[in-house]
């Protein structure tokens, strides 16, 4: 952790002032869990109409050419016209989809002009307009001939990122001239990504310590330490293929800035790729690629386990490659289909896959947390909802992840283990003395229970134990954890503690569905 910490404090850089540019607000200690539960912040989510970080600081923005002045001209994601980048980059139909805004959370999303069928094509993007990572640039691995690197599959964010940077890096180089539509269209979507600063304080990759042990997630915060140092090993490999092979594209750039630089690519890399696999005839997949697909990337999460799939904030979409159409047309597309009835001015929602379950690991992944709501009285469980959604519990110095709706096996022969342990206990204070028999039928029994001979070890004594237990740790998650003093605290770390307080809320939430069906389970077991 203080290796990480040091790295981090290598690449830091001046911040500026300024209020979150996420809607909802962080919730402040009250005297009742019931009130704390109402104002804790349930998202954290992009606003929709303005951009709160220092707009003047020319790393903020990946759009933009430089003007005689050497400034930036930056152009704004609002002002770009979709039609027009589906034209430059091939992709079809032109007059589908738009960007939009939710209503409620200010939430940047892909909407439908029009209502589309179950099975409509929405997208189809050539696979030639995407970033791929097979085919990065000449300087990562050396010209033809030079040096010893080869592409590596296994490298593919390297290789994306080493991408995103030649696209930006002869974007901002007056000297080269692009003619060709497509990359006319890749500088119109490179406008559209994220605000550097915004996307860079979401990810908990960039979180200072105190704020990753607030999320009060041990597998967030050891997946963020493995990740940081496989990441820190990528920058610098790109720094020293820019330096030694390129040397003209960064030759106004210090270190810190250009690491600054590959970290914000790679960023967008991690939150913005998507895997697919290549069709290489009868019924056969080829090795799987990885995309940075422009338009598609726009398009936000939405579980595909849901029961009903009319709900909102389910996925209404899929994506696959494609051969294209026709005996004159072989070239693979990427085509996004749609997989229920979508009405017009409806948002288009994919599933991210394992990597957006369970609520850490999709922070982790894409900076964000999926929204998890408990179910009302009058509503049925979502069982293969549930089953991604899960949150830690520590029982008896041991850690276990626990579901709305499951538990896991270990966890009930632990807390079996525990109730019997307590009964003896009481015996033996009761006649102040050891009974060896009741010992021994109490071993016999406890045997039984935790025996793997397809007995129910899940007892009504069992269940209520471990939804106490569970009902703490929710309750737990409710404290507000001590907070670095208001002058210190930059833009950056009042983001990045919001989105740890939306993940402690998606937690207490699991952990409060998981205590109450318990004691229901129990209610019937009775």
């Amino acid at each position: 952790t203080n290796a990480r910490t040091a790295l981090q404090s290598q690449s830091s850089s001046s911040h500026s002032t300024v209020v979150s540019p996420y809607s909802p607000s962080y919730y402040a200690s009250t005297t009742t869990a019931q009130s704390q539960r109402q104002q804790l912040v349930t998202a954290a989510t992009h606003s929709s109409d303005v951009t709160l970080l220092d707009m003047e600081d020319d790393d903020v923005s990946w759009g933009g050419r430089s003007n005689s002045d050497g400034n930036v001209q930056s152009k704004s994601q609002n002002n770009v016209d979709l039609s027009e980048v589906c034209k430059l980059l091939g992709a079809t139909p032109t007059d589908l989809l738009r960007i939009g805004y939710d209503d409620e959370d200010g939430e940047r999303g892909l909407y439908l002009n029009r209502p589309i069928s179950e099975g409509y094509v929405l997208f189809r993007l050539p696979l030639s307009s995407c970033i791929k990572d097979d085919d990065p640039p000449s300087w990562l691995f050396g010209d033809e001939g030079e040096g010893d690197l080869l592409y590596n599959p296994s490298e593919w964010a390297m290789s994306l990122a080493a991408s995103l940077l030649d696209l930006h890096l002869q974007e901002l180089d007056n000297n080269i001239k692009k003619k060709h539509p497509v990359d006319k269209g890749m500088d119109l979507w490179l406008s559209t990504l994220p605000n550097k600063k915004d996307l860079r304080a979401s990810l908990p990759i960039h979180w200072p310590d105190n704020i990753l042990s607030n999320s009060k997630c041990t597998a967030l915060e050891i997946a963020v330490d493995s990740a940081y140092f496989a990441r820190a090993d990528t920058i610098e490999t790109l720094v020293s293929a820019l330096r030694t092979r390129r040397p003209q594209l960064v030759q106004n750039m210090n270190d810190e800035k250009l690491r600054r630089l590959c970290h914000d690519a790679l960023d967008v890399v991690q939150t913005r790729a998507c895997r697919v696999e290549r069709h290489v005839g009868a019924g056969l997949l080829g090795p799987p690629i990885r995309l940075l697909a422009p338009i598609f990337d726009l398009i936000n999460h939405g579980s595909s386990r849901c029961k009903t799939l009319s709900r909102d904030g389910c996925a209404n979409a899929s994506f696959d490659l494609e051969i294209g159409e026709g005996d004159e047309d072989d070239r693979e597309y990427l085509v996004v289909r749609t997989i229920r009835d979508i009405e017009a001015n409806g948002e288009l929602l994919l599933d991210y896959g394992e990597s957006a379950r369970p609520a850490w690991r999709c922070l982790a992944s894409y900076g964000f947390v999926p929204d998890y709501r408990i179910p009302s009285e009058d509503e049925e469980a979502d069982e293969e909802q549930d089953e991604g959604d899960t949150a830690e519990v520590y029982m008896n110095g041991v850690r276990y992840e626990v579901g709305p709706t499951n538990v896991p096996s270990e966890m009930v022969e632990g807390a079996a283990a525990s109730l019997f342990a307590d009964e003896i206990d009481g015996a033996q204070l009761e006649d102040n003395t050891y009974d060896e028999d009741f010992g021994a039928e109490d071993d016999e029994m406890l045997f039984s229970t935790l025996s793997s001979d397809g007995e129910n070890k899940l007892t009504r004594a069992v269940a209520l134990r471990i939804a106490k237990r569970v009902s703490d740790v929710a309750y737990l998650l409710l404290l507000e954890p001590s907070v670095a003093d208001a002058d210190s605290t930059t833009p950056e770390d009042i983001l990045a503690a919001r989105l740890a307080a939306s993940l402690r809320w998606s937690q207490h939430n699991v952990l409060l569905s998981c205590a109450s069906n318990l004691r229901n389970y129990a209610a019937r077991s009775q």
